[in-house]
């Protein structure tokens, strides 16, 4: 679990967001899913799958997951993070 502090365009948001690690069949539909695009407000929201080998070189928001999604912890952890 993790809150997840941030100011996009000086607006304030605090966000508690939930990660599970899942396994998917290498023929399941998300990896034939071209990227999905959808609005939030005024802001354009970007989601594709990537393989996790590719994360490096990726924008990835919140910033943490960029290492925390390469050293997943064994149990529940609950994680403070200011993106600001």
């Amino acid at each position: 679990m993790v809150e997840n502090f941030f100011k996009p365009e000086k607006q304030p948001y605090h966000e508690i967001g939930m990660y599970y690690r899942i396994e998917l069949p290498e023929d399941s539909i998300v990896f034939r899913l071209d990227e999905q695009i959808c609005k939030d407000g005024a802001v354009t929201l970007r989601f594709k799958w990537f393989p996790l080998a590719d994360i490096e070189r990726l924008k990835i928001n919140p910033a943490f997951l960029k290492k925390g999604l390469l050293h997943l912890p064994n149990s529940t952890r609950h994680l403070i993070w200011n993106d600001e």
